[in-house]
């Protein structure tokens, strides 16, 4: 049975102690779950911007992974995020990089373009950034996001969503080719579709039906405050997401992490 253990943290910049603070919760998995005790995936949000700081150290430290590190804003600046996947379970057909919204045809085209926040999905926008891997044969679009805070400009909310998300970024990355028709961008329908990361929303904000909207209504997963690992599968299958946990640390966020298995 193919599985896939996932950590996402934000961790609000880099230093020693939250590297130290990364490893320790790697060594609790390890005790907790000694017959699958590895993280295969990290997806770090709000790193520092470049390379170089204590978290990517600790990460490219770590024997047989691959580390690749971006800005969070489209159009440059802002944090970082980080993407480290073990070697040994996954294979990384597309590094991780920013989805532009502007040069998506079917976001371009719908209605939604004309009435949400630009500031969502134009530079510098912090979009969602996407990975395409291999796990057991099974193709995966790997999402991990920062998402912006801010009130709507929408008539189906007033303000901002519970946790402080902008809904209009959910109702673009929604009205995006690259999660409504992934097909059409990869060539493929990919088995998985998964989106791990701080989604600035509660789960029962994500949960809410906002006027005939609920953000993400086709995932499932788990979560901790505004974190969230999430799955769906556009060719249904059977898929359990647990082994959840959820850590303390000096961030204001806690490392969040599970195993999906299918």
């Amino acid at each position: 049975m193919p599985d896939l253990r996932i950590l996402t943290w934000n961790s609000t910049g880099e230093d020693a102690a939250k590297a130290l603070e990364l490893d320790n919760e790697c060594q609790a998995i390890a005790a907790a779950y000694p017959l699958q005790p590895d993280v295969d995936v990290f997806l770090i949000q709000e790193a520092q911007q470049a390379p170089g700081g204590a978290i990517s150290a600790y990460l490219n430290g770590l024997a047989g992974y691959t580390v690749h590190h971006i800005q969070e804003n489209l159009g440059g600046g802002g944090k970082g995020y980080i993407c480290a996947t073990r070697n040994a379970v996954v294979t990384v057909n597309n590094p991780i990089q920013l989805w532009d919204y502007a040069a998506d045809p079917e976001f371009t085209l719908s209605a939604a373009r004309n009435v949400i926040t630009p500031g969502c999905w134009t530079p510098p926008a912090r979009t969602p950034a996407y990975t395409v891997i291999t796990v057991g044969g099974a193709s995966i679009l790997l999402f991990t996001w920062h998402a912006p805070l801010g009130a709507s400009m929408l008539n189906i909310i007033v303000g901002a969503m519970k946790g402080g998300g902008l809904i209009d970024a959910y109702i673009a990355f929604e009205n995006s080719q690259i999660l409504n028709n992934p097909q059409n961008f990869l060539g493929f329908i990919p088995q998985f579709i998964i989106i791990a990361g701080d989604m600035n929303a509660t789960s029962a904000a994500l949960a809410k039906n906002y006027y005939n909207y609920t953000p993400l209504d086709d995932f499932l997963g788990v979560s901790n405050h505004l974190d969230h690992i999430m799955a769906y599968s556009p060719h249904h299958t059977a898929f359990n997401v647990d082994q959840d946990r959820a850590a303390a640390t000096t961030s204001i966020h806690d490392t969040l992490c599970a195993r999906m298995h299918w």
